[in-house]
């Protein structure tokens, strides 16, 4: 900046006194006036820029704004050093409409040696003549302007300074660049030095770092003071900053005491805008300390919890001096009521501000339901973490790209749902409130309620840090006034690491999880003209979880004691389900009832919710709901509910394997009159048994005992006792003609040549066509497993299996899905089938399959088994009785241990065994079977025999 005083006129001079309050550059001075007058005419300070001298500039806005000129910083400093905080003198030569002022500094310590003098004479400066005086003789120059001249003839003879061309290059303050969360990293915990170059506001201040002239933003921990707000201006304006009450007294005060002072500092953390969060030590003093003390701004917890527990209670200390004494802003009425409202928060309201208690519903991957010990449910949001929205399993609107994040975003959302629940559900947490957010509008318009946000710990671990470093969610991106997570610093490291490792949210968007959810509640839960289709789909897919077995699913809802929405991982698909064998009451029955109803939905909800269980399931309902078996813990949760009085066992129970633990659970129950046995009479119950027992004896005429019937055609035998059967119905009829449809749709692929063999990859457990080795016809197949390159398939609608090359394999068409799967397992009732290894396996085989392949027989449902049908087969023209008949010929025997159900059919089978036994037919002709371990569960994973191979017999299509 180069300064000359004009002409030299006799113009009265401006004289004055003060101290300086900043350098900006070395010909630049800001001087507080000692006047009364001045110092309410300058309230900033007086500008002084130093006569008829040049130096050197620095780059304003430090390093990132430009390049300094060489020797601009030591100039500077030179001045700085000699200067900031010192009483001067100033003569003002000449001034322009902006009120800055050209003139003489001196320091008062020394007043006969001004601040131009001693910048020229040290070469940090070059003298800097008016244009009236340029040419003259020295001998006719002012005094003053003589001693310039002769400084600087001194110190270029010297080389001092500016005068040193061949150190130029080196006396160039170095432009900077850098990553804050390295630069964090690399600083925390080191006491730094730097010079305060600018002051925003009373607790935000850019500083240059020394040695390293690292330009940095720090705002002080611990203390947030007035700043500016931002609003909108006049039509056609660009907007206006509005100072808060007390910023400009916060910032002069801060101005004072630090504007270009060399500071002591440390570094306590860094956001996502890279400004960092710290300590300034000044004369022995913490800052944020006296910024409270003198009531110039408010204690901020989270980012004064870095510096430890003993630092804050002094900081809070120096709020509360300030707020009794109602100094400045405590003397804002607004300021008050917060602070009131905060204390009476944190001795009573809805919620405490710590807790802790257990974790009973994941709402999405930021969000959560605790109960308290006290048994208060309490919503918990994640203070500083956005997660993405879990959405619904509709395909969104919008463009694609719009369509892709969605779709992006929902898939980690919701596995940022499952990392949660996995970790948290059930278990204890510590929860602590940071901050409530007030009732408000969002961008678009949308009104948000008020709502608190918590950070919680499990096990010492804060949840969000782990959501965040696995990339399940972002960090926040905080205004400067903002509450936020007192963990606030680390959540910022480890999204960084998030960052770093393309993890979660910051993978590639071609790298998201697939999820292809099949919603099988979707037009279910009430009435609407797609509910007809939806009850069609489900049934449709009843056969593959059926012959899942048992198999894991999560509990998404539960809506009562017995009824559920479950998510089953391995088919990928959401279902409700209903559990057999046990009735819970239904509310609306009445009030005794509907106690109990409620009982038992929290008693299922608190050990159940978003819990692992296993299921096995066994039927559907006409409703669309899926029936069978729920297990937790390795507990029958119907035995638990039977036990807890909380249901009844229905008489489907009698079909279940463990139906012994049913009875036994609900005579328990009865005997300690728990829940709806509260006034049971064992005497009046034991009469009425015996009554209904009579009554069915007498009704009982057939060897089906009065058991459901129904036409079966056997499609598959696969041993002595099991096989496929197709229920003779309109079903069958439409399986006629899709396999019709089936052909035609592959001769319109073939010709038309659109299968493309690169785009197929089947997997097992896949729904696929297969062509059928024997006649070349293609049907629907399950891919079971696949074996170098070749794929053993199970014909869904006929039962039988064999090995396809892939060229025998085609996608299945979605219109050929909706049909149930046809074939359905069955074994015969009360028929226990000899071994492999044993003597006339393969006649029993023979025997059954020429009895009973391609027939239409009349079944009767004796129990059920996971996916099978325990059934009674009846010839309908002759009479004759496929079990008795195996039994009667001695090629198997009677399972003895279903003999607790007392079934007619049972007792007829009975006698039929010990006529072959007494008559030595088959395997008794010896007089006893050659396994008499008769006792022995047989069950369906025993090994085939090997004429039992797949593909062995059943020919498609056949009725």
């Amino acid at each position: 900046m180069s300064s000359s005083s004009g002409s030299d006129s006799s113009v009265p001079r401006e004289k004055g006194r003060g101290i300086v309050r900043a350098v900006p550059y070395a010909d630049c001075i800001i001087i507080s006036p000692a006047e009364p007058a001045l110092a309410a005419q300058f309230p900033e300070g007086r500008e002084v820029v130093l006569s008829n001298v040049s130096a050197p500039k620095l780059a304003r806005g430090g390093p990132e704004g430009g390049k300094d000129e060489p020797y601009a910083w030591e100039a500077r400093e030179f001045i700085r050093k000699k200067a900031i905080g010192k009483r001067v003198y100033y003569t003002i030569d000449n001034k322009v409409a902006s009120g800055r002022g050209y003139g003489t500094v001196s320091l008062a310590d020394t007043p006969d040696v001004s601040l131009n003098t001693l910048l020229v004479q040290e070469g940090w400066a070059r003298a800097h003549l008016p244009p009236a005086m340029q040419g003259k003789e020295t001998a006719k120059l002012r005094p003053e302007l003589q001693a310039l001249l002769q400084a600087e003839e001194t110190a270029r003879a010297a080389g001092k300074g500016v005068h040193n061309k061949e150190g130029e290059a080196a006396a160039v303050r170095p432009s900077v660049s850098y990553d804050a969360i390295k630069l964090y990293q690399q600083l925390k915990g080191k006491t730094l030095t730097g010079v305060v170059e600018q002051v925003r506001n009373g607790s935000t201040v850019r500083i240059t770092v020394l040695p390293t002239f690292h330009s940095i933003i720090l705002l002080l921990s611990g203390v947030q003071c007035p700043g500016q707000r931002k609003e909108p201006g006049a039509e056609g304006a660009p907007p206006v900053f509005v100072p808060e009450p007390f910023y400009k007294e916060a910032k002069a005060f801060a101005e004072t005491n630090l504007l270009n002072r060399e500071v002591s500092f440390t570094l306590d953390g860094v956001d996502k805008q890279n400004n960092f969060f710290g300590s300034i030590q000044y004369v022995g003093r913490d800052v944020a300390e006296e910024m409270l003390r003198q009531g110039f701004g408010t204690y901020v917890a989270w980012s004064a919890t870095p510096r430890g527990a003993e630092t804050c209670a002094k900081l809070r200390e120096a709020e509360r001096g300030a707020r009794e004494k109602k100094a400045r802003v405590w003397s804002l009425k607004h300021n008050q009521e917060k602070a009131a409202q905060a204390g009476s928060s944190s001795s009573g309201g809805a919620a405490p501000r710590e807790f802790s208690g257990k974790v009973v519903d994941i709402v999405n991957p930021a969000t959560f339901t605790v109960v308290t010990d006290d048994g208060v449910d309490v919503r918990v949001t994640l203070s500083s973490v956005r997660a993405p929205n879990i959405g619904t399993f509709e395909e969104p609107a919008g463009s694609k790209e719009v369509k892709d994040m969605a779709r992006y975003e929902r898939a980690w959302a919701l596995e940022g749902k499952e990392f949660l629940r996995r970790r948290l559900i059930g278990q204890r947490v510590k929860c602590s409130q940071d901050y409530i957010r007030p009732a408000g509008k969002a961008a678009d318009g949308k009104a948000l309620p008020e709502r608190s946000f918590w950070t919680v710990y499990v096990d010492k671990m804060n949840i969000a840090i782990a959501l965040v470093e696995n990339g399940y969610a972002t960090v926040v991106q905080h205004r400067g006034d903002d509450d936020r997570s007192p963990d606030f610093q680390e959540l910022v490291l480890a999204e960084q690491s998030a960052q770093s490792k393309s993890k979660g949210l910051h993978a590639p968007r071609d790298k998201a999880p697939a999820h292809r959810v099949n919603d099988l509640t979707q037009d279910l839960e009430f009435e609407s003209k797609h509910k007809a289709a939806a009850i069609l789909k489900a049934k449709g897919t009843l056969p593959f979880l059926q012959r899942a077995g048992l198999q894991k699913a999560v509990i998404e809802y539960v809506f009562s004691g017995q009824r559920f929405k479950l998510f089953i991982p391995k088919e990928t698909c959401v279902i409700f389900f209903t559990l057999t064998g046990v009735k819970v009451p239904r509310r609306g029955e009445n009030a005794d009832l509907d106690a109990l109803s409620n009982q038992a939905l929290q008693y299922a909800r608190q050990r159940l919710h978003q819990r692992d269980v296993m299921v096995q399931i066994d039927n559907i309902d006409k409703g669309g709901n899926f029936l069978g078996n729920l297990f937790f813990e390795k507990r029958d949760f119907g035995v638990s509910l039977a036990g807890e009085g909380f249901a009844s066992i229905t008489q489907n129970a009698g079909a279940l394997s463990n139906y012994r633990d049913y009875v036994d659970a609900e005579e328990k129950a009865k005997t300690n009159k728990r829940g709806i046995w509260k006034n049971y009479d064992e005497a009046a119950a034991r009469r009425a048994a015996e009554e209904a027992a009579q009554e069915e004896a007498a009704s009982s005429g057939s060897s089906e005992g009065g058991r459901d019937t129904v036409s079966v055609v056997i499609t598959e035998v696969l041993d002595g006792a099991r096989m496929y059967v197709q229920i003779v119905g309109p079903e069958v009829e439409a399986l006629e003609t899709l396999v019709q449809n089936l052909q035609i749709a592959g001769k319109e692929e073939d010709e038309q040549g659109s299968f493309v063999p690169e785009a197929f990859k089947p997997r097992a457990g896949d729904i696929v066509r297969g062509q059928f080795s024997e006649d070349n016809t293609w049907y629907r197949a399950k891919i079971l497993e696949i074996t170098d390159g070749r794929y053993k398939v199970l014909y869904i609608d006929y039962g039988n299996s064999e090995t396809l090359p892939f060229t025998s394999l085609r996608p299945l068409p979605s219109a050929f899905v909706s049909l149930p799967a046809q074939a359905n397992e069955a074994v015969l009732a009360y028929i226990r089938p000899l071994g492999a290894e044993e003597d006339y396996a393969e006649d029993a085989f023979t025997f059954l399959r020429e009895l009973v392949l391609g027939h239409q027989l009349t079944a009767s449902v004796e129990s059920r088994e996971g996916n099978k049908a325990h059934v009674g087969l009846r010839d309908p023209e002759s009479g004759e009785h496929v079990n008795a008949a195996l039994l009667g010929a001695g090629l198997a025997k009677l399972d003895k241990k279903h003999r607790r159900h007392n079934s007619p059919l049972f007792k007829q089978l009975e006698e039929v065994e010990e006529k072959a036994r007494s008559s030595r037919v088959g395997i008794w002709h010896h007089g006893h079977a050659p396994d008499s371990d008769e006792d022995e569960d047989v069950d369906s994973t025993r090994r085939k025999p090997a004429w039992a191979r797949p593909g062995a017999a059943g020919a498609k299509g056949k009725k």
